[in-house]
């Protein structure tokens, strides 16, 4: 009969803090001009600590095997996200001149200790432990810009022309360390790599705009 039962304990425990800023600044320039600015500011902070313990039992309720799992945590990181946005009007007051850019930029970084160690009632099996500091790391920068121009053709149509430039670049890094004569030191390489993507985008567009009455 190879039938089994297991057993399992777990114990989690888990702290997270979250602080944020956010403000708007709306200045007029002048009679037709407004400038808009709205920063956010936010700032994480968590830690996970979770332990399992997993017993394994014979169909005579004896136990054969036994695993235990430490699975460590401590993760911070901010994330910034900023507006800016200028409308400037005219006399002719169905021209208008938008320009908007926004830069969010996202900053993150976690230490981790992976313990498991397996035990055997039968000392013949053999053990297959893991003691592993893991180092992640990534970021990410983006700016976004779009100017939106309108200008009026006759009191019922109109040309709209909008350009957009987008731009990201982001980097992540994922470390993992074997335990040996006392530190962390060397490499994994199955679970070691880095990796860096830079996109960018340019956009045209033009548009005809014709109101009708109902």
């Amino acid at each position: 009969d190879s039938s089994y039962t297991t057993d399992n304990i777990n114990l989690n425990k888990q702290k997270s803090e979250v602080h944020a800023i956010n403000f708007k600044l709306t200045q007029t320039l002048d009679s037709l001009t407004e400038f808009e600015l709205e920063p956010k500011f936010k700032l994480n902070k968590s830690k996970q600590d979770n332990r399992q313990v997993t017993s394994f039992f014979d169909s005579k309720d004896t136990l054969t095997r036994q695993t235990n799992v430490l699975n460590a945590n401590d993760a911070n990181g901010y994330n910034i996200n900023t507006t800016a946005k200028l409308t400037r009007k005219f006399k002719n007051r169905d021209r208008l001149l938008r320009l908007n850019y926004n830069l969010v930029v996202d900053d993150n970084k976690s230490d981790g200790i992976l313990k498991s160690y397996p035990s055997f009632a039968d000392s013949i099996s053999s053990n297959d432990s893991i003691n592993q500091k893991k180092i992640n790391t990534s970021s990410s920068q983006t700016h976004n810009g779009t100017i939106v121009y309108t200008e009026p053709l006759t009191k019922k149509i109109k040309l709209e022309f909008d350009y957009l430039f987008n731009y990201n670049a982001s980097q992540q890094s994922k470390k993992a360390q074997d335990y040996s004569n006392g530190e962390y030191t060397n490499y994994d390489s199955l679970l070691t790599n880095d990796f860096e993507t830079v996109k960018m985008t340019n956009r045209f567009g033009l548009k005809f705009i014709n109101k009708k009455k109902n």
